[in-house]
């Protein structure tokens, strides 16, 4: 079922085979040599053949004959292998062959999300340490290049291919998936694969497949724009720049900067991170600046097509030419360049105006100067490194519209360029370590989670496990109740796990560090994930991710919050529960304190003030709790109505 689903998939999609400029291979690109092939289910083989042609595929002494299709894809599937035995793999049509050796059956897992999932064993606590026994021929590493593609490919990126663990190796894979595969190694002795598919700073939706992002009912508009944009770059591009020019004029300001030069301009003082700045509005800015200069083109020059290059630019850029859109792109540092047409310049002065958003880190336009210019094909160019000002954005405008195409905050290219090329590979399952991305519109995570999930299982397997890591804590101290996006996603990320019998949850909110978003503890993680993915494999774990909440009623003047009865909770440090909070049907919360009240639950004096409607527990970005199962893992944040 998952084969016939992924090649109806991709189907209909066009250039979706390989690289415009080579053929694709006889035997996918996901297999290589001394792989791991996952043991006990069925062995699903494919690649590319010439139309019609018959492919000869040898399994160990197993053999088929098939016949590609009319476009040239070709699949067999063998019986499932027994775990821990060799594989010799080879694929022969008409001249051309292709062969794996010294592969092996095992495990293989997918651990795919963004910058938590993407940091390295290198940087990870005690890596000289961990790495000293990295070495291990049956721990194979597949990394798969970070690459946005807007359709779905088939091929992954030239050079992707399998290795062995080796301390060489290690460092550079994620820490995570490395120190999970370590675990499964030890606890079944099996050999395991490991498939690294993550990119920092990514939202979900961009791992989505387009089909699962319909169904979420998840950024329906930004499909349609996508879906111009593959039809007609120009048009897409300009539909875009209209969205953004709505958004801006339905901002608080009236100005329109792309069109004159209303309000306070400053001259640039250079082109670099403008924290470093001397104007104290721009230390640790983070939101928009608008760039503005003026350059002057003869009759000849405005009437040719030109090339407009802006130095690297950190992280999202808007350009203008004269009050018309031209384009823009997301990068975080990355050289833009754009192709101007003559239609959009004029003879005498022009104007380009450029806007940046920047959310995180260093931002704006930083250079070289020298690299700013307007090209033209006679060779002629129009320097630009001179004569900017710049006008800051006040915060509260919030964020620019994302154009769907871009990378990491954009709408499927992830899936298509990382995911989608592993085909119906045969998966033990997969770890899910996101969120940090989409915790400013948490709102649509839980929708978005299990689509993601769903489109996963219609690709690898229908029963695929699936375990996900809970965001660990971040950010600012909180005195007193307050939203929290990143309380949000773990809501979102706990309900889902609560709700699929295949979907197991790793809570960690005890192992982040609310000053450095990518916490190095990323073995007490692993393990974590590693006890999940033996509950989800059927194994007896009590409390498998910790206390886990069931329901909250009234009892008297109090309030009973129920745990699952696999264990007695222990409260760390005294006697009182920290992080419960009491809210109204207005979402008006005030914190209470717990106290145990058996071995199961908790009791909350709901003492003076409005009537609760619903028990929140951590409901912060970084909140300070101390409520514990007996084994030692923490509660996780929750929201339950009362009953």
């Amino acid at each position: 079922m998952c084969l016939l689903i992924w090649l109806c998939l991709f189907s209909g999609l066009q250039g979706a085979a390989a690289r415009a400029d080579e053929a694709p291979p006889l035997l996918a690109s996901f297999f290589s040599d001394g792989m791991v092939i996952q043991h006990g289910q069925p062995v699903i083989l494919w690649g590319h053949a010439e139309p019609l042609a018959a492919v000869d595929v040898s399994l160990n002494t197993r053999r088929q004959t098939v016949t590609a299709d009319a476009e040239g894809r070709w699949s067999a599937t063998f019986g499932a292998l027994e775990g821990g035995v060799p594989v010799d793999l080879v694929v022969r049509s008409g001249t051309r062959q292709a062969r794996v050796s010294d592969a092996m059956t095992g495990e293989v897992w997918l651990c795919s999300g963004q910058s938590n999932m993407e940091f390295p064993v290198r940087r990870a606590l005690n890596p000289d340490t961990e790495l000293t026994s990295a070495s291990d021929r049956g721990l194979q590493l597949l990394s798969i290049p970070q690459t946005s593609q807007l359709q779905a490919m088939q091929v992954l990126p030239e050079g992707t291919a399998w290795v062995a663990s080796t301390p060489e190796t290690a460092a550079g894979f994620s820490a995570i998936c490395y120190f999970f595969g370590r675990e499964r190694r030890e606890q079944t002795g099996l050999p395991v694969g490991l498939i690294k598919a993550s990119w920092g700073g990514s939202q979900i939706e961009a791992w989505m497949n387009a089909e699962a992002l319909r169904s979420a009912g998840v950024a329906q508009d930004g499909l349609d724009l996508l879906e111009q944009y593959v039809r007609d770059p120009q048009a897409g591009m300009a539909r875009y720049g209209e969205t953004w020019e709505a958004w801006w004029r339905g901002g608080y300001d009236p100005s329109l900067p792309w069109e004159d030069r209303s309000g306070p301009w400053t001259p640039v003082p250079d082109f670099s991170d403008w924290r470093g700045w001397a104007d104290e509005a721009m230390l640790g800015h983070l939101g928009m600046l608008w760039y503005q200069t003026r350059f002057d083109l003869s009759p000849q020059q405005a009437a040719s097509p030109a090339t407009l290059s802006l130095g690297g630019i950190d992280e999202i850029d808007a350009v203008w030419i004269n009050g018309r859109f031209l384009a823009g792109s997301f990068g975080w540092g990355t050289p833009r360049t754009y192709t101007v047409p003559a239609d959009m310049l004029r003879t005498g002065q022009n104007t380009l105006s450029v806007n940046v958003y920047n959310s995180w880190g260093a931002g704006g336009m930083t250079g070289p100067a020298t690299d700013l210019a307007l090209g033209f094909e006679s060779a002629q160019t129009v320097p630009l490194d001179t004569g900017w000002s710049y006008q800051r954005v006040n915060p509260v405008r919030g964020v620019p519209p994302a154009m769907p195409w871009q990378s990491v905050g954009g709408l499927t290219g992830l899936h298509n360029g990382m995911i989608a090329p592993l085909g119906p590979a045969g998966l033990a399952g997969a770890l899910w370590y996101q969120g940090e991305s989409n915790t400013g519109r948490p709102e649509t995570y839980e929708v978005s989670l299990a689509a993601l999930l769903a489109g996963w299982r219609g690709q690898f397997r229908a029963d695929l496990p699936a375990v996900i890591i809970q965001l660990a804590n971040f950010g600012a101290l909180c005195g007193d109740p307050a939203p929290s996006g990143w309380a949000e996603v773990r809501e979102a990320q706990r309900r889902i796990a609560e709700a699929d019998l295949l979907t197991g949850l790793v809570v960690a909110i005890d192992v982040g560090d609310r000053f450095d978003i990518h916490p190095p503890n990323k073995q007490a993680v692993a393990q974590r994930a590693s006890r999940t993915a033996r509950f989800l494999d059927g194994e007896s774990i009590p409390s498998p991710w910790g206390p886990r909440p069931l329901r909250a009623y009234a009892q008297g003047s109090a309030i009973l919050v129920e745990f699952a009865a696999d264990g007695a909770l222990m409260l760390a440090g005294g006697n009182v529960a920290t992080g419960f909070e009491l809210c109204d049907e207005a979402l008006t919360c005030r914190f209470v304190p717990g106290h145990l009240a058996g071995p199961s639950s908790i009791i909350l004096a709901s003492g003076a003030g409005p009537r609760p409607a619903r028990v929140r527990f951590g409901w912060a970005d970084a909140p300070i709790l101390n409520l514990y199962h007996e084994t030692g893992l923490p509660a996780g944040p929750f929201e339950l109505e009362l009953e």
